[in-house]
């Protein structure tokens, strides 16, 4: 059974919320307020709807596909990358990863990564 700071910061996640979780336990906000906030005990029925929802949680979060991951950058960001990536003739995506991949090994091995091309691509043509 998870205990009640394991169950407080999973219910505190923005996408949840006390409210939800008083619905989903058949209470008052308040009484799920109480149960999180003080020395009073969850019930057991409440911990056994807790635990379920948590196991739910966690195979959703097994099916979602992590092997995707959204950049939101400004046009302009975007023309400088792609300039750069071309100029190591790869695509900008395959660029980025490439940065990514070289920033892990980095903090893996502790040696430094390549420094930012596009920020030296920036301080040449500001002088």
């Amino acid at each position: 059974m998870p205990n009640k700071k394991v169950i407080k910061a999973w219910v505190d996640d923005p996408k949840r919320g006390r409210d939800w979780l008083a619905k989903e336990c058949g209470v008052s906000v308040k009484t799920v307020t109480n149960w999180l906030s003080s020395s009073i005990d969850i019930p057991a029925k409440a911990l056994l709807i807790i635990e379920g929802l948590m196991r739910l949680d966690e195979k959703k979060l097994r099916k979602l596909d992590l092997s995707h991951i959204v950049l939101k950058i400004s046009p302009k960001e975007f023309d400088a990358w792609s300039r750069v990536a071309l100029s190591e003739g790869q695509i900008v995506t395959d660029w980025i990863v490439s940065l990514v991949r070289q920033a892990y090994q980095s903090e893996q091995t502790g040696l430094p990564a390549k420094p930012d091309p596009v920020e030296s691509e920036n301080q040449s043509d500001s002088e």
